[in-house]
């Protein structure tokens, strides 16, 4: 009966030693977690087009994430993005946070080069935490871009987050 008890025992601590090392192995992995943009009229950045000498973000390597936790005009990226001949721009979670008039549902993205105004297109049919993307292709890899929301500036706010992508 002793041998049984020291077997079972053994047995049990060899399994819990298992376990932490399994779990510990995984523990020493780091995790990778996307480095998401907050940008907000009211803060500093996201207020104005960035530098010339503002960092870019490769698309080609990864996605530029943003969140905006409040637009009632006008907000641009803090980054430039290159290496992308296509490049889409993807709006989830479209919330309305305070509504006064007009248009509810309507989005304008515009792209541009340092040298300016790329193109822009306007998302329509927006719905409360819904989402949509808008395509723009025919970028040069090698030029930086930077991208500009914008709402009708009629007293309605909105928050929404989203991914800047190669496609």
């Amino acid at each position: 009966m002793r041998k049984f008890k020291r077997f079972n025992l053994s047995l049990a601590v060899a399994t819990v030693a298992m376990s932490i090392f399994s779990s510990s192995a995984s523990a020493d992995e780091p995790e990778m977690q996307p480095e998401i943009h907050v940008l907000q009229e009211s803060l500093r950045r996201g207020t104005s087009a960035p530098s010339s000498n503002a960092s870019s973000q490769d698309l080609s390597v990864s996605s530029y994430n943003y969140q905006i936790q409040k637009i009632g005009a006008q907000l641009y990226i803090d980054k430039w993005v290159t290496n992308a001949t296509n490049m889409r721009v993807i709006v989830g979670n479209w919330h309305i946070l305070n509504s006064y008039a007009g248009d509810k549902d309507k989005l304008m993205i515009s792209v541009y080069s340092s040298a300016g105004l790329f193109y822009s297109k306007q998302l329509t049919g927006l719905k409360e935490g819904g989402s949509d993307y808008a395509d723009f292709t025919g970028l040069a890899p090698s030029t930086k871009y930077y991208v500009v929301f914008s709402v009708y500036t009629n007293g309605n706010t909105y928050s929404f987050n989203g991914q800047i992508k190669k496609v």
